[in-house]
């Protein structure tokens, strides 16, 4: 079965339901990574996302959807990290997709679309072996470092891959 997908900017009426399948992949991304509790609190923190990426929206910054037959089904976020500790400036600060919408191409085409060939870095939970293996796909590495996402998800380590 061929799906349409497509590649587009949010709008600031797309963040409800943006916040929804936010919070849906993760649950399909952590089960069993993370604390029960951690997934769960995605839910709580929807306005809380809907807040952040209405702020990115206002300061010029592009969150794209990913979309299968005009439904969304994911998003990629770039940002500045404009901190000493970033190894290049340019951070995929968010990339998600539902389940049924990887494996097609779509997480390729979002980081593609968000951030392009441009140098970059990310933070992945350590122990999500599947999203490192995709982002080395799109010639990201681990470089080493790591951090705690305390006080938010206590215990959960990260690790950051760069593309230079």
């Amino acid at each position: 079965m061929a799906f349409a997908a497509t590649i587009r900017p949010a709008t600031p009426d797309d963040l409800d339901v943006l916040a929804q399948v936010r919070a849906t992949a993760w649950r399909e991304a952590y089960t069993g990574l993370l604390p029960e509790p951690v997934i769960a609190a995605q839910w709580e923190r929807i306005p809380r996302a809907i807040e952040l990426w209405q702020r990115a929206l206002d300061a010029g910054e592009t969150v794209w959807l990913g979309l299968l037959d005009g439904e969304i089904v994911g998003y990629a976020h770039a940002s500045v990290d404009s901190s000493e500790q970033a190894p290049v400036p340019l951070e995929l600060v968010g990339l998600y997709l539902l389940r049924r919408a990887q494996g097609l191409g779509l997480g390729k085409a979002l980081v593609r679309t968000a951030v392009g060939d441009a140098a970059c870095h990310l933070w992945v939970v350590e122990s999500n072996e599947q999203a490192i293996g995709f982002y080395r796909s799109v010639g990201f590495e681990l470089d080493g470092a790591r951090q705690e996402v305390a006080p938010v998800f206590e215990g959960v380590l990260q690790a950051r891959m760069v593309r230079f």
